[in-house]
């Protein structure tokens, strides 16, 4: 429960953001898989990867195709190619399924291949390659209708769960108010309502008076900041 009502706060629009939560669980007029918002990333980060890793072999199959010896190979990568073209195109989840068991055969060079060095970087991408399309395809392990049926039933848990954390919410905010203390996510959003104004409107007059003092902010470990303290910079450097 604290870890969803801390995920919330994190959110310019706590509240808006549990209610998303509630609405994207929602699937039943969902067909495939790859509609859910969670299934529509995995694919779109399988389809990006698998274009990465098909432009790589695309380069050995240039870089071999007038090489000595390298007549083997390059028809290997270009098979291993094709099939990664093949599942990079699948549009459903299932197809995904139905493409995903790539043969990627066994690169052999002849004695006759002259460019060592070559052979080993068409060793390395094409190694690199099979480990992180399978990384990848590890989510995909299921078809279409049993993730459906295991996200339908895991519905009825997500809207108990954030309801137990709205709860939590208000008896948390009371309990602070009765005692007059903050914590840190509530100045943080407290800082939120100077900068952009309580409906997270744009700019105050106050956010650019701040931002007008600074040339640059530098932020360390940005990686790590959230949706609030990422509004908080961002309203700081506009102007």
């Amino acid at each position: 429960i604290l870890k969803v009502y801390n995920s919330a706060k994190c959110h310019l629009n706590p509240k808006g953001w549990l209610e998303w939560c509630v609405s994207a669980s929602q699937i039943e007029s969902v067909q495939d898989a790859s509609e859910t918002i969670w299934g529509k990333y995995l694919m779109e980060d399988l389809q990006q990867y698998l274009q990465l890793q098909i432009h790589a072999i695309n380069q050995c199959i240039l870089l071999a195709g007038d090489a000595e010896g390298m007549e083997k190979p390059v028809a290997l990568l270009q098979n291993t190619k094709f099939q990664l073209e093949q599942l990079r195109d699948a549009k459903t989840w299932d197809q995904v399924i139905e493409r995903k068991d790539i043969d990627y055969g066994r690169l052999v060079f002849s004695k006759k291949s002259a460019d060592s060095e070559l052979a080993e970087r068409m060793k390395a991408i094409r190694n690199a390659c099979k480990k992180g399309v399978e990384k990848k395809l590890r989510a995909f392990s299921d078809s279409s209708e049993q993730v459906l049926k295991d996200l339908a039933q895991s519905c009825a848990a997500v809207r108990g769960l954030i309801c137990l954390s709205n709860q939590f919410s208000a008896e948390y905010e009371k309990r602070k108010k009765a005692r007059r203390i903050l914590d840190f996510a509530d100045l943080e959003h407290r800082m939120l309502d100077l900068l952009l104004g309580r409906h997270r409107s744009g700019p105050t007059a106050l956010a650019r008076e701040i931002g007008q003092r600074y040339r640059e902010i530098m932020v360390d470990e940005y990686q790590d900041s959230n949706g609030v303290q990422d509004a908080i910079f961002s309203v700081l450097t506009q102007e």
